[in-house]
């Protein structure tokens, strides 16, 4: 998604963030759907692994989708935003499902976006436990939260679908050049590996030496 800034002005920050909302919601449905296709597909350590990942992606695309419902579904328009008000209301048996969780953004803060430590008192998230936290922790849980997530997203998609595909066409019109891969084969990949394991391999090796 293209920043702000950078798109056309022929739309405003209401079908911006109707486009945001639908957008998020769009990422956390197909994370989880991604991962019901490969479950028993795959050894049950990478299926672990893949578990933890998703379930960490879509508590941080949670936040971003309250964050963008919360502060920026409005509109100056009157007559607008006395419908986005109603939908609002509409939806909020999902919304206030969600919020039971009520540490989510913690989590967020705490163990997935930043250094496994807690914001203001540089506390590491072990002391506490990450399973203390009041969030999804299993399959039901995401169930109910995407499910959640996907019922607030359809109501506004149905409701706002010409805006939203407004701003995507914009999007998609306004398509910037795409930055030149850093490494462009796996032969460059491994070359750089190389070079990068043998220099602190070689940094060790003096670091003994000097010790001894």
């Amino acid at each position: 998604m293209k920043d702000r800034k950078n798109l056309p002005e022929n739309f405003d920050e209401t079908e911006i963030a109707l486009y945001h909302l639908i957008f998020l919601g769009n990422l956390i449905e197909n994370t989880m759907k991604a991962f019901t296709n490969i479950i028993r597909k795959v050894d049950d350590s990478d299926e672990n692994a893949l578990w933890v990942s998703t379930c960490s992606i879509i508590l941080i695309q949670t936040v971003s989708f309250l964050d963008e419902f919360d502060n920026f579904i409005k509109s100056n328009d009157i007559e607008l935003n006395n419908t986005i008000k109603a939908i609002k209301k509409a939806v909020k048996p999902a919304l206030k499902q969600i919020k039971q969780w009520v540490e989510l953004r913690d989590f967020r803060n705490n163990v997935l976006a930043h250094n496994l430590r807690n914001e203001k008192k540089a506390i590491s998230v072990f002391r506490r436990g990450l399973s203390s936290y009041d969030i999804p922790k299993s399959g039901s849980d995401f169930a109910v939260l995407v499910s959640s997530v996907s019922m607030i997203k359809k109501t506004f998609e149905s409701a706002f679908g010409e805006k939203i595909l407004k701003v995507q066409i914009a999007i998609d019109r306004n398509e910037q050049p795409l930055k030149g891969n850093r490494f462009n084969n796996q032969t460059e990949a491994e070359d750089v590996i190389s070079r990068i394991t043998e220099e602190i391999n070689a940094n060790i090796l003096q670091l003994k030496n000097s010790i001894l």
